[in-house]
């Protein structure tokens, strides 16, 4: 199965665009969407290679993320960029009081 995600402006509301981010799923009996693989590891930028598997793995040296994603989204100028999907595992006011 293909996943896709439904992309809205940033109230939620309006008529938002299917946005596929090439990644491969399973859908439970419940609903339930799991993510298991990516259908490409490799996004090319601006004439570059990126294996997103490697950046993310950087990321999750941080303590303060739980989970993180790195999805190629199409762009005329660079061919592809980056969209970083993090989930942090401290609060946001918690955050700000460590800095």
């Amino acid at each position: 199965m293909s996943i896709l995600f439904l992309i809205c402006d940033q109230t939620g509301e309006g008529e938002g665009k299917w946005q596929r981010t090439g990644d491969i799923g399973e859908l439970d009996e419940d609903g339930f969407v799991y993510i298991t693989d990516r259908k490409k590891d490799m996004i090319v930028t601006g004439g570059n290679n990126v294996y997103p598997r490697q950046i993310e793995e950087i990321i999750y040296q941080n303590k303060e993320i739980e989970e993180a994603c790195i999805v190629g989204i199409p762009d005329k100028l660079w061919g592809g960029k980056l969209l970083f999907l993090l989930l942090f595992s401290v609060p946001d006011k918690q955050r700000q009081k460590m800095k």
